[in-house]
């Protein structure tokens, strides 16, 4: 790759958002090259508090895709997130949250933070992000009945709109919790 070792000497000039494009763009063509991530990643440790958080969100997807689980990144960027937290728009928390949780990145006050912004984004999260964010409170074994119960409310309006995975994977959430819900359950 002719561009990878350009990339990888000039990552130091990049702003925040071109980092997590450069991250993004290798994660959606599922290409390998470790020099360039982990320089990547040590450059985007270092601005992480300059990372926008649709960009945060998305360099914590690519790592996500990538299956790269460097702790001082996502510590970095798990950090910057809580400093933003009400900056988040309901796309990029569900898709954060999802991020973390995928590479099982367990951070109490992130998910704390991220269930305290459930309520006010509940008509606005689609049939994904309800899904992503129910799943990624499970998966990290965050058990929080209130989010839980606004996340089922919402999912129960929109249930209509759920894709089949989208249905499986809210129902796993809340088994792996152990949170009945009838009403979202209701058969």
């Amino acid at each position: 790759a002719a561009m990878a070792p350009l990339l990888q000497n000039q990552l130091r000039e990049l702003q925040p958002f071109e980092l997590q494009n450069t991250l993004w763009a290798w994660a959606r063509l599922q290409l390998r090259n470790e020099m360039l991530f982990q320089a990547t990643c040590d450059c985007a440790r270092e601005t992480a508090l300059d990372f926008a958080p649709k960009n945060l969100a998305g360099m914590a997807w690519a790592a996500a895709a990538l299956k790269i689980s460097d702790l001082p990144l996502l510590e970095a960027m798990s950090a910057a997130a809580l400093t933003k937290i009400q900056r988040f728009d309901a796309r990029s928390l569900a898709s954060f949250a999802w991020a973390i949780a995928e590479i099982q990145f367990v951070d109490i006050a992130v998910f704390k933070a991220v269930g305290s912004k459930v309520p006010a984004y509940r008509n606005e999260f689609n049939s994904q992000d309800l899904s992503n964010i129910t799943w990624a409170f499970a998966a990290v074994r965050v058990r929080d009945e209130a989010v839980m119960k606004v996340l089922s409310d919402a999912s129960i309006a929109k249930i209509d709109q759920f894709k089949p995975t989208e249905l499986a994977s809210t129902a796993w959430a809340f088994g792996k919790l152990c949170i009945l819900d009838e009403p979202l359950m209701a058969n």
